[in-house]
């Protein structure tokens, strides 16, 4: 009772408040106290001012007044003298008995003083005249001329890991005894943290919703994907600045992998810790216009050329630049949502990307008009923007399989959508993007050589030629990618549709128009986006045949669903040497020859008292792996 008593005591007073306790009486108390309130504290202020959380992620409420009277570097500091005092007592021959309790206790603190330490490195300090301020309302940040020093937090989150990982190991069995009748309860659900009373009465007026309280066995693997977050983003964010493209990547990636609200806030203080500019320092329209360069390398951008020189060309570029630019910042802001909020989200996105049409157009009118002898399909704007809105329309169906959105029976319209629509007209934007760059290149060389005074502009040519060689090789991989999807997903739509005529996928029909109000709820959000890429349901039926070929003989469909998952199975082997694309592709050919070999059990009709099921692996969201299991 006496142990019940004083964890109540800790958990109770001394956290919430924090000022009851001081270093001078009770230094280790003292310290964790004191280091969980700006724990506490600092976790607040960064999702705050990150502002990319929704009530379901974070509650920013503050139940009572806490305090503290010691700044985070002195914290830091204390609990850094605390640590050490903990390992010297744990050499005391005199105290070896309780050497794994001191040094367990010590890890404790460490991991403490660390995880405040990196985020320092990481995210703009508040600022000092507010330390004293009112705790419950939003802490203001420092942040001009902050800039992550990411070196330093690498090293240390690589401690911050090293400690996470040990406490997997070590925390279940290093605590207070259980009670007496309690065998096994790795989760001390005797050990009541706060009163329920004081959460009751101090919760705020929300809606009803779900709420998880991580247990101990969730808890710590996640304090210790945490670390591995912070690691990753210290350690990956200079290498993809390269231009706006694969900053999107790495930020749709990172919110993929075991994210959560307070790694992605810190990710969006990181790249944007006051403005518009990345890391603080580089201007995100650069960062678009390297795009531009990378994707389409519009003449406009070359020095020395008429267009480049021209000052109402010059302005409408600048116009275009900005207004992207700004949809680019919805855009990676987007990225610090929840994948559920990101869906909603990226449909605001996707109509400020389709009312850039009109400045490119605008853009690319201007270039033909300077330069008469351009011909009327060159159009460099207007391809990159129409090349971004794809990526964005595969995205919002990729977040729409990673949330589970999608029943078996509209599996039919959405890998037909994402194969024949989609996957094509990507395949043809990474054409239009080679043949626009090739133009420019030889247009720029017509140029070189009408003005060339001097050898001095030869080495600008070179430079081009060289980047042309360069970007072809990575379209040309992108080309052998997209077909594989595309490929896949044909094999997909065809493989749904055998199923459908076999009775394995029951389609429900209320009446005679669910399933055309289905494709259109599914197709709803490119109602802004408009053709090429929104198609009708008349329009499906017609190109898809779906109905055909679930009226027709089964073996149609199974055959080719076997030939094209062998047809996309080849194009990522082909890729399979290629590191960077490692990763996606290993899946996706385990998928193809799984499926392969069901769709051949199915057209051999012997597995006729077996069910087909439709499984997700982690590695591949978007293509399952079809399975058979006993029973109809």
């Amino acid at each position: 009772m006496r142990d019940r008593c004083s964890f109540q005591l800790w958990t109770n007073v001394l956290l919430t408040d924090p000022e009851r306790v001081s270093f001078e009486e009770h230094p280790v108390f003292a310290c964790l106290s004191h280091g969980f309130y700006h724990i506490v504290m600092l976790v607040k202020s960064i999702i705050q001012n990150a502002s990319v959380y929704e009530e379901e992620d974070f509650n920013p409420h503050l139940p009572f007044p806490c305090s503290s009277r010691y700044s985070l570097h002195e914290v830091v500091q204390l609990l850094k003298d605390v640590e050490l005092d903990l390992v010297k007592s744990s050499e005391d021959p005199a105290r070896s008995e309780d050497k794994t309790k001191l040094l367990t206790l010590s890890s404790r603190i460490a991991f403490m003083r660390l995880f405040l330490v990196v985020i320092s490195y990481l995210v703009p300090p508040r600022r000092t005249e507010c330390i004293d301020s009112d705790p419950t309302q939003l802490p203001s940040l420092d942040a001009v001329g902050f800039t992550a020093d990411l070196d330093s937090a690498t090293r240390v989150a690589s401690k911050l890991v090293l400690l996470s990982s040990k406490f997997l190991d070590t925390s279940m069995n290093e605590a207070a005894p259980r009670p007496n009748g309690i065998e096994r309860d790795g989760d001390f659900s005797w050990l009541v943290a706060f009163e329920p009373e004081l959460n009751r009465r101090y919760l705020p007026s929300t809606f009803p919703r779900k709420i998880e309280i991580l247990p101990r066995e969730k808890a710590l693997p996640h304090l210790h994907r945490i670390s591995c977050k912070i690691q990753f983003m210290a350690t990956q964010v200079h290498n993809n600045l390269a231009d706006s493209g694969t900053l999107v990547e790495f930020m749709k990636w990172f919110s993929f992998d075991d994210s959560c609200v307070l790694t992605r806030s810190i990710l969006q203080m990181v790249v944007y810790p006051l403005d518009d500019n990345v890391l603080g320092t580089q201007p995100t329209a650069l960062l678009v216009e390297r795009s531009l360069k990378n994707t389409v390398l519009p003449l406009a951008l070359i020095p020395h050329t008429p267009l480049y020189d021209n000052e109402e060309c010059r302005k409408v570029v600048e116009d275009f630049t900005m207004n992207m630019t700004r949809v680019m910042l919805s855009l990676y802001q987007n990225f610090g949502f929840n994948l559920a909020r990101q869906r909603d989200k990226l449909v605001v996105i996707l109509e400020e990307m389709n009312e850039l049409h009109e400045d490119a157009c605008r853009a690319d009118s201007v270039c033909r008009e300077i330069l008469k002898d351009l011909h009327n399909k060159y159009n460099p704007f207007v391809t990159f923007v129409f090349t971004q809105t794809l990526a964005l329309v595969v995205y919002h169906i990729e977040l729409s399989f990673r949330l589970d959105l999608f029943s078996p029976f509209e599996f039919t319209y959405i890998y037909w959508f994402y194969g024949e629509v989609v996957g094509r007209w990507y395949m043809t934007s990474i054409e239009k993007t080679r043949e626009i760059m090739k133009d420019t290149l030889k247009k720029e060389l017509e140029l070189h050589d009408q003005g060339r005074k001097n050898k001095k502009k030869a080495r600008p040519r070179l430079q081009h030629e060289e980047h042309f060689r360069i970007r072809s090789a990575i379209w040309q991989d992108q080309l052998i990618l997209r077909y594989g999807h595309s490929a896949m997903a044909d094999a997909t739509f065809h493989m749904a549709a055998a199923l459908i005529k076999m009775g394995q996928i029951r389609v429900p029909m209320w009446d005679a128009d669910s399933e055309r109000l289905r494709f259109e709820h599914r197709m709803a959000f490119l109602s802004s986006v408009g053709e090429p890429l929104h198609v009708s349901y008349e329009e499906f039926l017609m190109r898809s045949r779906v109905r055909e070929l679930i009226d027709g003989d089964i073996a149609v469909p199974l055959q080719r669903a076997i030939d094209t998952f062998e047809l996309a199975r080849n194009q990522f082997e082909k890729l399979s040497d290629r590191p960077e694309f490692t990763m996606h592709i290993k899946p996706l050919i385990l998928v193809c020859r799984t499926n392969v070999v069901v769709a051949r059990l199915l057209l051999a009709g012997n597995v006729q008292d077996r069910r087909v099921i439709w499984q997700f692996l982690p590695d591949s969201p978007m293509f399952p792996v079809l399975k058979l299991v006993a029973g109809k």
